[in-house]
């Protein structure tokens, strides 16, 4: 079956404690499970999100249906989806990593850490988190590249 890749970024509708945020996680988790999804969710203090989910492409389809339907955010847009030959992060059903992170003083650090544990060694699949960092922030984006070097 052929995989299917999709990037998106949304706007919070209301701001998310950590406990809403563990919440949402434990719930996206679950259906990703059961769907055969992998991704990542990063998601910043202001209410923005980019999200990479793949894996069969109508399982994609599906959820990506429901994350639309979902009333805790808005502005869902479209950046990247794609047919792919293997996936990004195969053993994430939703890896989660705090966007802000990335331009602070310890943002190469979370980056390499974020970078080893998706892609296992495989540079390859570090373009993905290589876009979703850079749409957020280009001091981020300067960092990241650090790190791949």
């Amino acid at each position: 079956m052929p995989l299917r890749q999709l990037l998106y970024t949304s706007q919070a509708t209301a701001r998310f404690d950590r406990s809403a945020l563990d919440s949402l996680l434990e719930s996206a988790r679950r259906w990703n499970r059961a769907h055969d999804i992998t991704g990542l969710l990063l998601g910043a203090a202001n209410g923005n999100f980019v999200q990479l989910i793949e894996g069969p492409a109508d399982e994609v389809e599906k959820t990506f249906a429901r994350i639309k339907a979902d009333r805790n955010h808005t502005a869902v847009s479209i950046l990247l989806d794609q047919p792919v030959g293997e996936r990004a992060f195969p053993n994430w059903t939703m890896g989660y990593q705090d966007l802000d992170r990335f331009t602070q003083k310890d943002g190469i650090a979370s980056v390499d850490t974020l970078s080893r544990s998706a892609a296992q060694d495989n540079p390859e699949t570090l373009q993905p988190v290589l876009m979703m960092v850079s749409i957020h922030d280009a001091n981020a984006r300067t960092n990241i590249k650090k790190t791949l070097h």
